[in-house]
């Protein structure tokens, strides 16, 4: 990239701190974009028994989505979750 032909460098301590609020912002913002879906029922592709992602979300980059396991429900299956709780990055909820 262009800015690493920059002279004077941001130094490794101020990279890491700007680094350090920034993600604690979008941590902010992901918990209240996350908390607005609670009681909505979201279409998820299982991924693992108990785990999947939201139609919407790409593998390794957006958060995943916690239920029960349940006998009969197979990996690449579509489910309906019903959204029960939130954290930072993460779904949690039930069969719906």
């Amino acid at each position: 990239a262009k800015a690493n032909e920059l002279p004077d460098p941001v130094a490794e301590e101020v990279r890491e701190d700007r680094k350090k609020r920034f993600m604690q912002v979008q941590a902010k913002i992901s918990r209240a974009r996350l908390k607005a879906k609670v009681g909505s029922t979201q279409k998820v592709l299982v991924d693992a028994p108990g785990v999947g992602r939201s139609s919407a979300a790409a593998p390794e980059i957006d958060g995943l989505v916690y239920f029960a396991k349940k006998p009969g429900i197979k990996t690449g299956q579509f489910v309906d979750i019903r959204i029960e709780r939130s954290d930072a990055h993460d779904l949690h909820g039930r069969l719906a």
